[in-house]
């Protein structure tokens, strides 16, 4: 009898923490849309890549104009309004979308570790403290971990990337 009351509240116990999580998930999901409505123009920055620094052969496929021009055209494809860094400057809110990268090469192996991020960032103002206007923040944001031999690191990356702006691109628009 104990065992079977013991079972239930364990149940009871794991049931409701991932009811939990899930309803923590789904809210934060809501935020992340909210905070993209209305941005109708933003800017793109990317942040420099470690590995394309010491590596003649990955500098021209991860210069940051490079990867700016794949990503705005992109964008521009899906019928979003990307503008210049400078530009979105100008901008309400400063809003951009922000790639960065962190890469970790094993050379015995020759793989290589990669965590992309794409988030989206503007100004923000906290409710508890209105007297400072802007706050720099990040309102939406999705990472895509990925390990890969260094020779089809290129190709990897970009598949991996535009998984990422698929992502923003549908939530953008459920968004907007």
């Amino acid at each position: 009898m104990i065992k079977s009351i013991i079972k239930v509240l364990l149940f009871i116990g794991i049931f409701s923490t991932i009811a939990s999580a899930q309803l923590n998930a789904n809210d934060f999901k809501k935020f992340q849309l909210k905070a993209l409505k209305k941005a109708d123009k933003f800017g793109v920055f990317v942040w420099d890549i470690e590995i394309a620094k010491s590596d003649t052969m990955l500098a021209k496929s991860f210069a940051s104009d490079t990867l700016i021009n794949y990503i705005d055209n992109k964008l521009t494809t899906s019928g979003l309004t990307p503008v210049t860094f400078d530009e979105a400057g100008d901008l309400p809110g400063g809003p951009s979308l922000d790639v960065h990268t962190v890469t970790c090469q094993d050379t015995i192996t020759n793989k290589v570790a990669c965590n992309i991020s794409v988030r989206f960032v503007q100004d923000v103002q906290l409710t508890r403290n209105v007297r400072i206007m802007h706050y720099s923040a990040t309102t939406w944001t999705k990472n895509n971990v990925f390990v890969s031999e260094k020779d089809s690191l290129i190709s990897n990356y970009y598949f991996e990337l535009d998984k990422l702006l698929e992502d923003f691109v549908q939530d953008y628009k459920s968004a907007n």
